[in-house]
């Protein structure tokens, strides 16, 4: 190739010789499995790329490379061309070892150089021989092979092992030299021609290793260069159908024709391209001596500024940019690698645990949903506790179905009620019970008459009538408990899923909480049956409370009774209630309400029977506002915080902390995932990668 000393000496020359280095370095660092550097690869059907090339730089001293018949480079070889100032030649041949035997992608990419460097230009050839040798034989120590001749080479290499077919792993040869010009190619091994040679000379998986080798290497930011021989038909090129593949419109893709001849005599006889002219640089080729004239005239005009420096390293930044934020999100999603003592950071993990189920136990912000679950459950148990309250008629059956036929005729009005509401002024007076009209309640007491004088009710009948609405209380009751135990296991197993998901082994010894969540329900069941054995009693110190109730609902049933037909037998008459009121209050009668004039009535027929109604349902209103209280307080007592408090001393003691054995089964329950280790190793050598990368570019002045 023809210099001159304008060009070689200029500005652009000097940001190339840059350029180059740049990339030479970032491929050192691996930086090609981040990113797409630019590169020009010389693919063909058989090993003839770098002759031609080196063939074609090196007009004036002929440098010999390996060429075989069939299948000679095994190997990427990548060459790089520095032109240089001084008169010596030289050339390092340097292995870049990327992936393993496995061909699985190295932690880390090193570049080192095999044997010393070369002066004499003989050398090469044997050079490149041993460190493909290498490349393919990775078992074998490198010195051994640095002392064969080509012929032990040939005859093969004695080892245990089998020698690869083919490699990933590069040779890189740098040459430097006055006669160079400045340049880097990467020359790929041969693809078969044909399906047919494959069925006879080569397994099916080796082409597909050699065709992914070269696909990989010219897709992307890539120029193609298909090293042509004349003699075959451009049809059966499979390295044109490869290049077509990934360049469908050409615009990369150089065929370089070349005459077989020239593979024996060492012609570099060029001739031109068929492939139809384009209007890119890079579209055409011409080699001969009136070509190499317009040539050199062409390098003899001024420079342009490189266009490469200003276009295409602010691409290769921002994709590095990219690629390093990507890497950086994921490995962020992965969980912190362990870097405490393992029994430590159990504790630790344990302490935060019991503080988390602390947070839900006590209902504070963020943390809400065990108490919201356990407050919609105690209201049901409320209404459940409700639903009990006793259903007393203070009418026969026959007056019940005489007083229903005459509503149905003219519907009185009635005020709306709460079902809930206990005050005797404003519930209704039927409740969701069976009725209990006015002849049962006085066939009850006829049957617990014992010894009692005439016009004294036995107590036990007031007693019985107790236990009859309190029978459904234990259902209840039990009923309640279970769903909060139901929600309080799946809170705490989806807290474990957060806290523990990580560690599966971990995870599945905290099942232990369930034990201790077994173990409170039934220390919490003694208390709740303790409670409801208790209300089995009829008992208050409340006695005002039962007092003011007793008389409110004995009034509403007497005003019932009286009115018989479903009407008050009080007027509707605001006013007058409001004067006959504020008389008696005059008279010192103060605190009454309108429902108090109704004991003012005369006597009924069935005045016991009415008392003990109003006594008993005063009663439940008593007990049903205990009941609803006591049962949710004891479970969140007894059951709730009991849990909470003893969740951390028996975890601690469940691990065995503190224990020579404790110590081994953390370490073994903290073990972590394989798939974590294997994505958190691999992310953070991309990162570490990524950030050489860059570094490099950083200092190269972007």
């Amino acid at each position: 190739m023809i210099h001159s000393a304008q060009l070689s000496g200029s500005r652009y020359a000097e940001q190339r010789k840059e350029l180059l280095e740049l990339v030479k370095q970032l491929r050192a660092i691996g930086a090609q499995a981040e990113v797409d550097l630019p590169r020009i690869v010389v693919i063909g059907n058989q090993s003839a790329g770098m002759y031609r090339m080196l063939t074609e730089t090196h007009r004036h001293h002929q440098i010999n490379v390996p060429r075989d018949s069939g299948t000679c480079t095994r190997c990427p070889m990548e060459c790089r061309l520095t032109s240089s100032t001084g008169p010596r030649w030289s050339c390092q041949v340097s292995i870049r070892w990327e992936f393993d035997s496995y061909m699985q992608r190295k932690e880390e990419v090193t570049e080192v150089p095999f044997g010393g460097l070369i002066l004499n230009k003989q050398e090469v050839e044997l050079a490149l021989r041993r460190a493909q040798a290498a490349v393919l034989n990775p078992h074998i120590d490198a010195k051994q092979l640095l002392g064969m001749s080509a012929e032990q080479l040939q005859k093969g290499i004695k080892s245990d092992k089998k020698p690869l077919a083919f490699s990933r792993n590069v040779v890189c040869v740098d040459l430097e030299g006055p006669d160079l010009t400045d340049l880097a190619f990467i020359d790929l091994p041969g693809v078969y021609i044909s399906f047919s040679w494959i069925i006879q000379n080569a397994e099916p998986d080796i082409v597909k290793l050699v065709e992914d080798l070269v696909v990989s290497h010219i897709k992307g930011n890539s120029l193609i260069l298909v090293a042509l021989p004349m003699i075959d038909d451009i049809e059966n090129q499979k390295a044109l159908r490869l290049a077509h593949q990934e360049d469908p419109q050409g615009k990369r893709t150089i065929g370089m024709f070349f005459a077989s001849r020239s593979l024996c005599s060492q012609t570099p006889d060029w001739t031109p391209s068929n492939f139809p002219r384009r209007a890119h640089q890079a579209g055409h080729a011409q080699r001969g001596h009136e070509s190499s004239q317009s040539v050199a005239r062409r390098y003899r005009r001024p420079p342009k500024p490189p266009a490469a420096r200003v276009l295409l390293m602010p691409k290769i930044s921002a994709e590095a940019s990219a690629c390093l934020d990507a890497c950086q999100r994921e490995l962020a999603k992965l969980p912190e690698p362990l870097d405490a003592d393992p029994a430590t950071y159990m504790l630790s993990l344990i302490t935060s645990f019991t503080s988390d189920i602390q947070r839900y136990v006590r209902g504070v912000e963020g943390a809400e949903a065990l108490i919201q679950q356990n407050r919609a459950i105690f209201a049901k148990f409320e209404k459940d506790i409700h639903s009990t309250s006793p259903q007393f008629i203070p009418l026969s059956r026959e007056e019940e179905q005489r007083e229903q036929s005459q509503q149905s005729a003219t519907p009185a009005k009635r005020s709306p009620v709460s079902p809930i509401d206990t005050k005797p002024s404003t519930e209704k007076l039927n409740a969701v019970g069976p009725p209990f009209y006015l002849e049962d309640m006085t066939r009850h007491i006829e049957e617990s008459v014992t010894r009692e004088l005439p016009n004294n009710v036995p107590y036990p009948a007031k007693v019985s009538l107790i236990g009859e609405f309190q029978k459904s209380w234990p259902t209840a009751a039990d009923e309640c408990f279970t769903q909060v135990r139901e929600v309080a296991l799946r809170v705490f197993i989806e807290r474990v899923n957060h806290q523990f998901g990580r560690w599966d082994h971990l995870q599945a010894q905290i099942g232990y909480i369930a034990e201790l969540v077994k173990d409170h329900h039934e220390r919490c069941r003694v208390f709740i049956d303790t409670f409801l054995e208790i209300e089995r009693t009829p008992y208050t110190q409340n006695a005002q409370h039962l007092h003011k109730k007793r008389e409110g609902w004995t009034g509403k049933y007497k005003e019932k009774r009286a009115g018989k037909t479903g009407k008050d037998i009080l007027p509707l008459d605001n006013q007058k209630f409001s004067r006959a009121l504020a008389s008696l209050t005059e008279l010192g009668y103060t605190g009454l309400k309108p429902e108090d004039l109704a004991r003012l009535t005369k006597q009924t027929d069935y005045e016991s029977e009415i008392n003990i109604m109003g006594e008993v349902r005063a009663y439940f209103d008593v007990a049903y506002k205990r009941i609803i209280d006591n049962i949710p307080s004891v479970i969140d007592l007894k059951f709730l915080k009991a849990v909470m408090n003893d969740l951390q001393p028996f975890l601690i003691k469940k691990m065995a902390l503190g224990t020579h054995a404790g110590a081994s089964r953390c370490e073994r329950f903290l073990a972590e995932d394989p798939d974590v280790l294997h994505n958190r190793k691999d992310l953070t050598q991309r990162k570490d990668r990524l950030e050489a990368i860059k570094g490099k570019l950083y200092s190269f002045g972007m």
